[in-house]
């Protein structure tokens, strides 16, 4: 049986997955980036323009924190797609702390199925993926120490969006 991988895109009109720089590990050269979870690829239908945020990935499906409010959110949400590929090729990322959620593939890969979304937010509706609005020193919190904040604690110090 084949298995998929997801990668999700503000782009909703891919018709090849091509290997691209990550902004985060560009000595790693060029690749495709997927994951296993569809509802971890939901958030790359994000425009970066809405603004930072954390990703909690030890839930299921995946919540977001996000440094903006709803509104700022909508104004730029066009929505996107997640393509499903084959897994054949992929390999874990050697990426510290992706390593159990992301693989890479030095290579162009076929897409194989298309979801398109009209927006980000429709997509975490119909997926369950909880939106959060935090501060900027909440914000400040999660960069400093990612792993110490516990979902209760951010839960008490977000605004739920979605």
């Amino acid at each position: 049986m084949q298995k998929f991988l997801y990668h999700g895109s503000t782009n909703k009109d891919l018709k090849v997955l091509q290997p691209v720089f990550n902004a985060d590990a560009p000595e790693q050269g060029k690749h495709v980036f997927v994951t296993t979870r569809k509802d971890y690829a939901a958030i790359y239908l994000l425009p970066h323009v809405c603004g930072p945020m954390y990703v909690d990935t030890d839930r299921k499906p995946v919540a977001v924190f996000i440094n903006n409010s709803l509104q700022a959110i909508k104004k730029h949400d066009k929505g996107g797609a997640i393509y499903s590929v084959s897994s054949d090729g992929f390999v874990k990322t050697v990426q510290p702390g992706l390593e159990e959620s992301e693989l890479i593939n030095p290579k162009s890969v076929n897409i194989i199925k298309i979801e398109r979304y009209p927006s980000a937010i429709s997509a975490f509706k119909q997926m369950g993926i909880e939106l959060y609005s935090i501060n900027n020193h909440i914000y400040a919190e999660i960069e400093a120490s990612p792993t110490a904040l516990k979902y209760s604690y951010l839960i008490k110090n977000s605004k739920r969006l979605v």
